[in-house]
């Protein structure tokens, strides 16, 4: 079983619950704004970026349903405007999750303004920006694990390195392979990789889990030494 945070294909999303992580791997699915909605708020989402992703993608499978029965560019827009405020109330004072939902209200706006566009066109747009959203998210993260590796391994001049990470996000708390993990696991593909240690300074846990437990899982989980 793969322990991804996010599986998405052919139009269904499903969200690692993070609550369960360390007990069982258990994926939530979304069909709705609201599944979406509640994926966010209740913390089965690790962070902003990906709270944004979800929202984005969670969209894009509660609007597919409708892309044969708005007709009218301005019903599609209509719909997808007031799920997206909807959406907002989730984290409402996020910087970054806010900046995304602004994002695609623009690229809804600016589709319907089209004066040949269709409701099934604005819709087929608006599904295409939330899944480039997520796929940008996706080569940033693994740009991130190959360069930090190899800078490492250039700084360090070391055959073997040990890594201390602390309240790093691994593929559990983000899109695709990771952030500071993602550094490790390339250590490990290249054969640098001697040992990494897990920490966590903060007192407060984020999703009943402190983010030490969640990579310390996914550590043992990806066979990390």
């Amino acid at each position: 079983m793969s322990a991804e945070f996010l599986k998405y294909e052919a139009g269904v999303l499903k969200v690692l619950d993070q609550q369960k992580v360390t007990q069982e791997l258990k994926y939530v699915e979304v069909h709705h704004a609201e599944d979406a909605w509640t994926a966010i708020r209740q913390m089965h989402v690790g962070s902003m970026h990906l709270a944004a992703i979800v929202a984005a993608l969670g969209l894009a499978v509660d609007v597919k349903r409708h892309k044969d029965n708005f007709k009218h560019a301005s019903q599609s827009e209509k719909y997808l405007l007031q799920k997206l405020e909807y959406l907002r109330t989730a984290l409402p004072n996020t910087v970054y999750y806010s900046s995304v939902i602004d994002e695609l209200r623009s690229g809804v706006e600016a589709a319907a303004k089209d004066g040949s566009a269709t409701g099934k066109h604005v819709i087929v747009l608006f599904r295409a920006a939330a899944e480039k959203l997520w796929s940008s998210e996706m080569d940033a993260i693994d740009k991130i694990g190959k360069h930090g590796a190899h800078k490492l391994v250039e700084q360090t001049g070391k055959v073997k390195i040990k890594v201390l990470t602390i309240c790093n996000q691994g593929t559990l708390t983000t899109a695709g392979h990771s952030t500071a993990l993602g550094v490790v696991r390339e250590l490990q593909r290249i054969g640098y990789l001697e040992h990494v240690y897990a920490c966590e300074t903060r007192p407060i846990n984020q999703s009943k889990l402190s983010l030490r437990e969640i990579s310390a899982f996914e550590i043992v989980y990806k066979g990390l030494p």
